[in-house]
């Protein structure tokens, strides 16, 4: 038995504006229990705290944080729902101030092992070819691979590899 886990998109932000905050909307349907939300951010280059939160208080945990030069910072954020969100819950990342940022949200279901994060790589560059490198040998047989791409231009497009299906843009 293969189980296949489903990733559905939740919806995305961006803004231009000076704040520290940005939010999504859940739509209907929610996110039920046993589910696991990633949340991939990129914003114009800050140090600082980035955090995420939602109406519900599931807690978030930082998966993954890389800034590229002097360009764009990435963060990547998972929560396993311990209390499920219904139609308009808010969840939002709050970071420090910049003009530039963006979100895009998912839920994954499916998954086999309550652990969610096993391996984690990543990179920085400028490619129209890019790659997090090599990650360390997983230690099942079938992982969920999530890849976030921060970039400063709006017009940036890639090309998923093969067996690999491309989450919404955040633009």
């Amino acid at each position: 038995v293969t189980i296949v886990p489903v990733v559905t998109n939740l919806g995305t932000a961006n803004s231009t504006s000076n704040n520290t905050s940005i939010s999504v909307t859940v739509p209907a349907g929610g996110v039920a229990v046993g589910k696991t939300i990633i949340v991939s951010f990129a914003m114009d280059v800050a140090s600082g705290t980035v955090s995420v939160t939602d109406s519900k208080g599931n807690t978030y945990t930082n998966d993954a944080d890389v800034t590229n030069g002097s360009n764009v910072r990435t963060v990547v954020f998972s929560a396993p729902v311990t209390t499920a969100l219904v139609q308009n819950n808010i969840i939002t990342v709050t970071y420090p101030q910049v003009r530039a940022k963006a979100v895009s949200i998912c839920y994954v279901s499916g998954l086999v092992s309550a652990s969610r994060v096993d391996r984690t790589s990543t990179s920085t560059g400028s490619s129209s070819n890019p790659s997090s490198g090599t990650t360390a040998t997983t230690t099942q047989a079938s992982e969920l691979l999530i890849g976030a791409i921060g970039t400063e231009s709006y017009s940036t497009t890639f090309t998923p590899g093969t067996n690999y299906t491309p989450l919404q843009s955040a633009i």
